[in-house]
């Protein structure tokens, strides 16, 4: 708690909780997203699930739907209309990359000119940069915590994400928690 005030004045950080099977990283984790919900703050979460290890992405799928407002019951024409209204009223110039969220999300975001152009390395590049300064910008309003847990089953692409959100984290309002078992 006691790096919630240096994370609202802009400070990002990463939190890092590591603990064996049943210690209460879980239950921490849920107190600590009460206090900082009752605090004003908007919490994002996602989980790596065993079954899921091998799925590029998966636990930033729940936290950036969690991000744009999409529910499991909305079709992919709502989920694609709610991500680019957020993108529009965050981040307008971020719009033209949208189409990077397509395969994470299930959107149908048209493809763009630029986006057609990227080889695949500059597309997960671009992938990173959009997540990244998404998270940057939903921050403005109010301070965000996004909320990763059991990392030991995460997949590489996951952790590459973190890390390159991790980094770019300094000068936001964000703080990234993660959990994991040794």
């Amino acid at each position: 708690l006691g790096l919630c005030p240096d994370v609202e004045q802009g400070k990002g950080m990463t939190v890092f909780i590591n603990g064996d099977a049943g210690v209460g990283k879980t239950r921490v984790v849920a107190e600590f997203q009460n206090h900082l919900v009752a605090q004003g703050w908007k919490v994002h979460r996602g989980q790596c699930r065993t079954y899921a290890s091998a799925s590029p992405f998966s636990p930033w799928i729940d936290l950036l739907r969690s991000l744009f407002g999409i529910s499991q019951e909305d079709s992919t024409e709502a989920s694609t209309g709610k991500a680019l209204r957020l993108l529009q009223d965050v981040r307008p110039d971020l719009l033209e990359m949208a189409p990077l969220l397509n395969p994470i999300l299930g959107l149908a975001v048209p493809e763009t000119d630029v986006v057609r152009s990227l080889d695949m390395g500059t597309r997960r590049t671009r992938f990173f940069e959009l997540v990244s300064a998404l998270l940057e910008a939903s921050s403005r309003p109010a301070p965000v915590a996004i909320i990763l847990e059991d990392l030991q089953r995460a997949d590489p692409s996951s952790l590459d994400l973190i890390g390159h959100v991790g980094i770019n984290l300094t000068h936001s309002r964000l703080l990234m928690c993660l959990t994991a078992r040794p």
